[in-house]
């Protein structure tokens, strides 16, 4: 049979209830904080070894580069070894080079000085051209290929512009029988003359190109003025390649 609560009577409380929860809910948040300070220890610590990781990076990458540049000046010192023991030999090639140059440019100058003292001589009594200092040279002997150089120069005592046109035709044998070649089938370009134009000299050069089994025995050297002061020269020259 059911009782029945009187009005105005206290209701009852149990507090049993109250410890059951806070028994429970203890352990839990001990359990909580002491995971949150687990958390806390661990990220701090991760972050330590991040930075020292990064730090260690540096000084990797910083030690790469010192390596990088040790080799680098290794390299460079060996090729600097390897270039020491012909910088004597390259200097002195070069010095022979430069007085080599030297030299022939101060037999250039003499053979100027010459013809100009020739030139401005009171002994010149008759105007005329002269071919002078002609000399050939080989280029490629493979190719058949060989340089020539003279100088034209004139005995005038007016001191009046030279011009005109010089031509050069070679002498020789081909296949045994004699053969001349003019200029147009001894140049490449197929030039046929060289223009004139001076007032004391002029050196004039050239590269022509044998045939093969033509066999050269002279030069002949044709120059056509177009000053009336001047005659017409041809002059023959013996084929002989500089040693």
């Amino acid at each position: 049979m059911a009782v029945s609560q009187i009005p105005g009577t206290p209701k009852i409380v149990h507090a049993g209830r109250g410890r059951f929860y806070a028994c429970i809910l203890a352990p839990l948040l001990a359990v909580l904080v002491t995971a949150g300070l687990v958390y806390q220890q661990v990220l701090g610590d991760v972050e330590a070894e991040l930075v020292g990781l990064r730090q260690e990076r540096v000084a990797n990458r910083q030690a790469l580069d010192e390596l990088r540049a040790e080799r680098t000046r290794l390299y460079e010192e060996l090729a600097a070894a390897e270039r020491s023991s012909q910088i004597d030999r390259e200097a002195a090639k070069l010095v022979r080079g430069e007085l080599k140059q030297l030299q022939d440019e101060q037999g250039r100058m003499q053979q100027e000085l010459t013809l100009l003292r020739g030139m401005v001589s009171d002994s010149v009594t008759q105007e005329g051209l002269q071919v002078k200092e002609f000399r050939i040279e080989a280029v490629s002997e493979k190719r058949r290929e060989y340089r020539y150089r003279f100088t034209v120069s004139k005995r005038l005592r007016n001191g009046g512009y030279a011009t005109g046109w010089i031509s050069l035709a070679l002498d020789g044998e081909l296949a045994g029988e004699p053969k001349t070649l003019d200029m147009k089938e001894l140049t490449e370009e197929g030039t046929d003359r060289l223009k004139m134009r001076f007032r004391h000299f002029q050196d004039v050069e050239g590269v022509v190109q044998l045939p093969q089994g033509f066999s050269p025995t002279s030069v002949v050297v044709d120059i056509k003025p177009t000053t009336k002061s001047l005659s017409p020269l041809s002059a023959r020259l013996g084929w002989q390649v500089a040693g």
